[in-house]
């Protein structure tokens, strides 16, 4: 039981974290990125207009219309929020619980975090600069998108 415990502690965090951000991806509103913000803008003005941005706003939260009433219930957005941390919860297990006993132990976080740390050390002094942290989350995000594509070109 201490064990379980001990995993959700864990894993909590991560799906909260998770669970905040990609709700806020779901939901309409002004890009952040910049990428995101070229994309959005159609005609290449530097700015975006209301007429750029509703069509992608409909396309991303209607998205969410599961019994297809052209509205989005409470029910549906939960639904989605528990789908995407089910989702969430099994990628952190199948990464963080090396013998697969549905728990993660003391000994399995250190080696994640040792594993970790030694992939962001590029120069392999023993410390991770400012810049190197950045880097290593670029590739890791770059990862992440290369992979979801290639999940969904599958399907």
């Amino acid at each position: 039981m201490a064990r379980h415990l001990f995993a959700m502690a864990l894993v909590l965090p991560f799906v909260a974290g998770l669970a905040a951000s990609s709700t806020w991806a779901k939901e309409p509103g002004i890009p952040r990125g910049a990428k995101t913000f070229e994309r959005l803008d159609k005609d290449k003005n530097g700015k975006l207009e209301l007429n750029e941005l509703q069509p992608a706003a409909a396309r991303r939260f209607m998205g969410l219309d599961r019994n297809e009433d052209d509205a989005v219930s409470a029910g549906e957005v939960e639904d989605w929020l528990r789908a995407m941390m089910e989702r969430r919860r099994d990628r952190i297990m199948k990464r963080m619980d090396a013998d697969q006993d549905g728990a993660i132990s003391r000994a399995e976080l250190d080696g994640y975090v040792n594993t970790q740390f030694k992939l962001a050390d590029a120069d392999t002094d023993g410390g991770v600069t400012r810049e190197e942290a950045r880097s290593y989350h670029l590739a890791k995000r770059k990862q992440f998108w290369a992979d979801r594509r290639k999940a969904r070109s599958q399907n």
